[in-house]
């Protein structure tokens, strides 16, 4: 058997492990940024619940800290209704 006869497959075999070897790397960096962009949409999500909370307790306080408003006219100021008269 002649020593170059097997050259064919040795390097048949290093391109395709090598091969195998870069779309695994793919593989596992894809994966990898669709679980940081799940961890970043998480991250966003919570921050803006907490925004939207402390945006309701601002609001909350803001209300609290304003004087209640007078009413326009009180119960005695108001006029009944007629009541029809029976005959």
């Amino acid at each position: 058997m002649d020593k170059f006869s097997l050259l064919p497959w040795l390097v048949t075999g290093i391109f395709a492990s090598s091969s195998l070897a870069l779309a695994h790397n793919a593989d596992n960096s894809a994966n990898n940024s669709i679980e940081q962009h799940r961890e970043q949409r998480k991250i966003a999500e919570e921050q803006q619940d907490q925004q939207t909370w402390d945006d309701f307790i601002n609001a909350v306080k803001k209300q609290e800290a304003e004087p209640a408003a007078e009413p326009a006219e009180t119960d005695a100021g108001r006029h009944k209704p007629e009541q029809p008269s029976s005959h």
